[in-house]
């Protein structure tokens, strides 16, 4: 039996809201993905007040890569995006997907 989580993940990921990109880890050769894009913001607390800071994210099934390392690189069309080494990816609770924290690359 599929399970329902799995089935539609990837009917989502198969979905227009998805996009191809190269995935490319220090060291290792470039891999073909499907990631979808978004740009969440996060809120971090400074004494009694709240910001709301912009951040970009790609989120990407484990079944394409199963542990993504901080420097690695996401070619989405022209853009470049790097994953800093200060933050680590997020798996979600299924632990079906990670979300990666991604910034232009230099």
């Amino acid at each position: 039996m599929t399970d329902p989580f799995v089935a539609a993940l990837d009917a989502l990921f198969a979905s227009s809201m998805a996009v191809d990109a190269v995935y490319a880890a220090p060291d290792a050769l470039p891999l073909p993905v499907r990631v979808i894009r978004s740009q969440p913001s996060q809120v971090s607390q400074f004494g009694t007040m709240q910001v709301a800071l912009a951040s970009e994210a790609v989120e990407v099934r484990r079944s394409e890569i199963a542990a993504p390392a901080p420097g690695s690189v996401f070619v989405i069309g022209a853009d470049r995006l790097v994953m800093p080494d200060h933050l680590q990816p997020l798996s979600d609770v299924e632990g079906l997907t990670w979300t990666c924290w991604v910034e232009p690359a230099p």
